[in-house]
């Protein structure tokens, strides 16, 4: 059983040798369930290499996290902007657009040839309301969505945020699920592309 571990999550909190570690105290940088997990194997293996709890807990409230791993832009108009472009794989993109509960996402890349069921399922369930496709994967996708979400199929970059200031509400997320090659050097050049956009709205 998870609670007879000696880190475990209860809610929002990391139980640690029965002492709670409230998500108000940790106030995290990262978002997500998934990061939760991520921060409780590194306390756990901060103390197992002699590091105070109190120490190891400060720490984690000033890591930020990756570039262009669910990255931060900024909010606009109440919505904010999510860099995700190292996402290159269905479930990194399914797991950004949950963490945000994203409205937006803004998918595809140089087309792989990768399966892609997993995300149209997702997308198909009505999961987000707007679906920003890029070439030449993302035209694949939206081909292939029978969903009552809102469509796109954006030329670049820079109409794909155009048309996200335009649609979004809440979160939009720039989440791949593929490769840059092609159209970038690589996902940091996509990401930071994406962020010069998103700072001049």
């Amino acid at each position: 059983m998870e609670k007879e571990a000696d880190i475990y999550i209860d809610g929002k909190d990391i139980v640690f040798q029965g002492k709670r570690i409230t998500y108000e105290k940790l106030s995290p940088k990262l978002e997500g369930r998934h990061n939760l997990y991520n921060i409780a194997a590194a306390l756990a293996a901060a103390v197992e290499n002699g590091c105070e709890l109190e120490a190891a807990v400060e720490a984690v409230t000033d890591f930020k996290g990756l570039c262009h791993r669910m990255e931060h832009v900024r909010t606009v108009n109440g919505v904010k902007y999510i860099n995700d472009s190292i996402s290159t794989i269905p479930n990194a993109t399914i797991s950004a657009v949950r963490t945000f509960d994203a409205d937006t996402v803004i998918i595809g890349g140089m087309d792989r040839g990768i399966n892609y069921d997993i995300l149209i399922d997702f997308l198909n369930g009505g999961s987000v309301t707007n679906v920003i496709c890029l070439p030449d994967s993302g035209y694949r996708i939206a081909d292939m969505l029978k969903t009552k979400s809102n469509v796109f199929k954006a030329k670049d970059m820079e109409e794909a945020v155009k048309k996200a200031a335009d649609v979004s509400r809440r979160c939009c997320v720039l989440s791949p699920a593929a490769a840059s090659y092609g159209f970038y050097k690589n996902f940091e050049e996509r990401g930071d592309h994406f962020k010069a956009l998103v700072n001049k709205l």
